[in-house]
C-alpha cells in the first residue's frame, strides 16, 4: 500500500541523501551594523523627532537645515464674544426701560454667553521651523503644552546633534 485507507497519508518514506553541514569560514561572513537613530520624540499625530530628521506628518525636516525653532502664539478672537455681550447689554436695557421680564431675562442669557465666549476662547500655538529654506510652521494646536513639548525636543535634538 502506497497511501493508509483511513487518513489518506503517504506510506512510503523516500529516501534522502544526508545534508552535509558546510563548515563557517567566520573570516569571509558579513556583520551589518545599523547604527540607530536615536529618537528623542514620537507620538500618535505623526510627529517624531529623531537626532536627523523632524518628522510632521509626511513633511520630513533635516535637522542640519534647521536653524531654529520656537512656539508662535496667535491670541485667541474674543471680538464675537464681546459683541455678544453688548448685544446682551443693549437688549437688557431697553427690555429694562419697557419693563419686559422675557426680555431682561433674554439679555442677562445673551450677556452672560457673550462673556462665556469671551473668556473660553483659547489662543492658536504654531511651531515655528526656520531652516535653510525660509520659515514655515507646520504644525498649529490649541494645546500649548503639547507645541511646547515639541520645542523642547527638537531644541534637545539640535543641541545633542552638534
Amino acid at each position: 500500500m502506497k497511501f493508509c485507507p483511513e487518513c489518506g497519508q503517504n506510506l512510503i518514506m523516500e529516501e534522502r541523501e544526508p545534508v552535509q553541514e558546510k563548515p563557517k569560514d567566520v573570516r569571509t561572513d558579513t556583520v551589518t551594523i545599523e547604527r540607530a537613530d536615536p529618537t528623542y520624540y514620537s507620538d500618535e499625530k505623526g510627529v517624531r523627532i529623531t537626532a536627523t530628521r523632524l518628522i510632521i506628518g509626511s513633511k520630513t525636516y533635516a535637522m542640519a537645515n534647521i536653524t531654529s525653532i520656537e512656539r508662535k502664539i496667535d491670541p485667541p478672537n474674543r471680538r464675537p464674544g464681546i459683541i455678544m455681550a453688548v448685544i446682551g447689554v443693549f437688549i437688557l436695557v431697553i427690555c429694562a426701560v419697557f419693563e419686559s421680564m422675557s426680555g431682561i431675562l433674554l439679555g442677562v442669557f445673551v450677556l452672560l454667553g457673550g462673556i462665556l465666549w469671551a473668556a473660553l476662547v483659547k489662543p492658536t500655538y504654531h511651531l515655528k521651523v526656520t531652516s535653510a529654506a525660509g520659515e514655515e510652521s507646520p504644525l498649529t494646536s490649541k494645546d500649548g503644552k503639547y507645541i511646547n513639548q515639541l520645542v523642547v525636543a527638537v531644541n534637545e535634538a539640535l543641541i545633542k546633534r552638534g
